[in-house]
């Protein structure tokens, strides 16, 4: 009886170390959400030949300012991004959130030719970005930013400038708590002041095996510096076209007091009557001219209709003979 009762508390306990052992192996939730930023096929060219790769970049986050990203090499795309995701996990850093929906403040972050620019945002505005930046801003929690893009579109380095803009929170309030801590710990005095450096007279350069500084003493040995006496003005530019003839050329000119006529032709004046007076005022009362300028010129373009009288500064002397082959009179004002 008694071996009986043994087993079945036996039996019983690893019943239960079974059923501990189910609950605790089940499924666990979560802690970090993942997503494939990029995947490529890179290629090495190796003496044997060319040894192809897949090259995948992946991020983690846990929607509460966690974020990190990892890059992996392998074989094939499941160990890449296996790899990934470990590096992701290795590199994670903790950001700020205002109010747990945007960034503190803006930032412009760089990789390579990539700039990302991040701008906070109102409530409501929502995950203004690409697709890259996207995946880390939404991974990261920031709910409201706008983000733009500004140089070139390689996933792998607008991924890595975009957490390099949320870094730079982390970084700045690293420092403004180590300044802070520093202000804190100092206590001004007298004998902590540092005093001011003083201007340190210029160090004369000797000449020659004895200076200490070589057989050209800093000099060198190509080029115009090197050679003895020699001296540059300060106006030389290398040898180029010099700026005063590369400028456009300024001094006096007296086109500003040029004389000006309003120019008319005789087939404009068959609109008068015969034994009309043609005056300045007339022609522009009749919106033959539209400025009096310096004055009014008539020449001979046309034929002339009419017996008239004109009055004007200037004639051509083929205008004045039509003017008066009809009859009419050109005096000059």
């Amino acid at each position: 009886m008694a071996e009986e009762i043994k087993k079945n508390e036996q039996r019983n306990e690893r019943r239960n170390r079974n059923n501990n052992n189910r609950r605790n192996n089940g499924p666990k939730e979560k802690l970090l959400n993942g997503q494939v930023v990029n995947i490529a096929r890179v290629t090495k060219v190796t003496k044997g030949g060319r040894h192809m790769r897949f090259a995948a970049t992946y991020a983690v986050g846990d929607g509460k300012g966690l974020i990190g990203i990892g890059t992996g090499k392998a074989n094939e795309v499941q160990d890449a991004i296996k790899k990934a995701e470990q590096a992701a996990g290795r590199n994670l850093i903790k950001i700020p959130i205002t109010d747990g929906r945007t960034i503190p403040h803006d930032v412009e972050g760089k990789c390579g030719r990539a700039r990302v620019l991040l701008k906070k945002a109102r409530p409501g505005t929502g995950v203004i970005a690409g697709g890259t930046a996207r995946i880390i801003l939404e991974l990261a929690g920031v709910k409201d930013v706008v983000s733009k893009s500004l140089g070139t579109n390689t996933k792998v380095n607008v991924a890595k400038a975009t957490i390099e803009d949320l870094n730079h929170y982390v970084l700045l309030n690293i420092s403004q708590n180590y300044v802070v801590r520093k202000w804190r710990s100092y206590n001004m005095k007298l004998e902590n002041l540092e005093r001011t450096p003083e201007l340190k007279a210029r160090k004369r350069v000797g000449r020659g095996p004895g200076s200490g500084m070589g057989k050209t003493a800093t000099r060198g040995e190509n080029g115009q510096k090197s050679r003895s006496g020699a001296s540059i003005p300060a106006w030389f530019q290398g040898g180029q076209s010099p700026l005063y003839r590369r400028i456009p050329k300024r001094g006096f000119s007296n086109k500003r007091f040029e004389t000006k006529y309003a120019v008319i032709n005789l087939s404009d004046l068959n609109r008068f009557n015969d034994g009309d007076v043609i005056t300045p005022e007339v022609l522009k009362e009749k919106g033959i001219i539209k400025k009096q300028l310096s004055g009014v010129k008539v020449l001979a373009n046309g034929e002339l209709e009419k017996k008239i009288t004109i009055k004007a500064h200037r004639f051509s002397s083929k205008a004045v003979t039509k003017i008066e082959s009809k009859g009419g009179k050109a005096e000059v004002i």
